[in-house]
């Protein structure tokens, strides 16, 4: 009788082990991430960054004319837009532009001001040049105030990794915080117009600095897209926005990390 029921318990054993492994295996998995201490899983990134293209500067160059990549023809669903639809997202950037470049809001008559270039057919990289360069903007380049050094550190290594370049930290701070904004935006345009029209290392190289962006500072970002540290949501997006669009939001990501580092 003895025999029979440990053979009994031994096929009883047997036969529910792996459900009773499995079940233990999900209860560690539950009690883990009920203490914050769940397995983290290493992920192999598909979306690498590309190589940075060299930016040349020829006068007697045509390239910036030539519009036949698919990166000048994306963007058709903003583009299909009513009008009174693609304002209101004009408005929301021009809100934003301000706010990130002055560090205040745009009063009514600047707003409307902008907004008709916008409707006239201007760009938005257009009208961040206008604000950048403008009698305002040079009095805040004036002002005497020492960078901080988390902003010098973050500058660099953003110039190394994003544009494949080498900015002197003795030179960089003897500009004010807007003096470095400045000239951080337009080398990053510069790198933007640079890439090969189809468009492909652009989303790529995208979708890595803005990943970085939102991993390093959290709390500045606010939207469904921004704040999200995978790189193919963002690599998604670039691919469906007008040229224009990822332009700003490189333009608006860049000031407002750059204010964050200055507080």
């Amino acid at each position: 009788m003895k025999k029979i029921l440990l053979m009994t318990l031994l096929i009883s054993h047997s036969s529910y082990a792996f459900d009773l492994n499995d079940f233990v295996s999900k209860a560690k998995e539950k009690v883990n991430e009920l203490l914050g201490k769940e397995e983290k899983v290493e992920v192999k990134e598909t979306i690498l960054l590309p190589k940075i293209p060299k930016v040349i500067k020829d006068a007697k160059s045509i390239d910036v004319y030539d519009k036949s990549g698919s990166i000048h023809t994306q963007g058709a669903k903003f583009d299909n837009l009513p009008m009174l639809e693609k304002r209101r997202y004009r408005i929301a950037f021009l809100e934003d532009l301000y706010v990130s470049v002055y560090g205040a809001e745009a009063n009514k008559d600047e707003l409307a001001s902008t907004l008709n270039v916008l409707e006239k057919g201007g760009s938005r990289e257009g009208v961040y040049r206008s604000l950048v360069l403008s009698s305002e903007y040079s009095q805040l380049e004036g002002y005497q105030e020492i960078p901080s050094e988390k902003l010098i550190t973050f500058v660099t290594a953003l110039a190394g990794k994003f544009m494949d370049k080498k900015f002197d930290k003795d030179i960089m701070k003897q500009l004010n915080l807007y003096g470095i904004k400045r000239v951080m935006t337009e080398k990053m345009l510069e790198v933007i117009d640079a890439f090969p029209s189809d468009g492909k290392d652009l989303r790529s190289w995208y979708a890595v600095l803005s990943s970085d962006l939102a991993r390093e500072f959290p709390q500045v970002w606010t939207g469904q897209i921004r704040g999200v540290t995978a790189r193919e949501p963002h690599y998604k997006w670039a691919g469906s926005i007008p040229l224009q669009h990822l332009k700003s939001e490189v333009i608006i990501k860049l000031h407002k990390a750059m204010n964050q580092l200055q507080k």
